[in-house]
């Protein structure tokens, strides 16, 4: 009977040690993926960053594109003056009389 008793305990003994080393392993996993997530956890706030800049860059595009917009408006509504007062100039130019026999201005159009 001592002699089963310690065979029980020597085989008790070899689960406790296997079951420290499974436990072991399960630690070793674990820490593998806490290191893993981790990893996951930087990528994505580096994406989280780098979206940030996009977004600010987009920003500034359209900030510029709403400006470069504006700025063709105001270009054109000049334009349509100046061709406005250059018909009026050819206008008053023309009213003039010369001594020669030169033919009057002719008005081009601009547009």
């Amino acid at each position: 009977m001592i002699s089963e008793s310690s065979n029980h305990v020597g085989e008790g003994v070899k689960l406790v040690d296997q079951a420290g080393d499974s436990i072991a392993n399960i630690a070793a996993r674990v820490n593998q993926i806490s290191e893993s997530i981790s990893g996951i956890a930087n990528g994505a706030a580096e994406q989280s960053t780098g979206i940030g800049e996009i977004n600010i860059a987009v920003a500034q595009l359209d900030q510029m594109t709403q400006q470069n917009a504006a700025m063709v408006e105001e270009t054109t509504a000049a334009g349509q003056v100046l061709d406005d007062e250059a018909r009026q100039l050819g206008s008053l130019v023309a009213r003039f009389t010369f001594q020669s026999e030169a033919p009057p201005m002719q008005v081009r159009d601009v547009a």
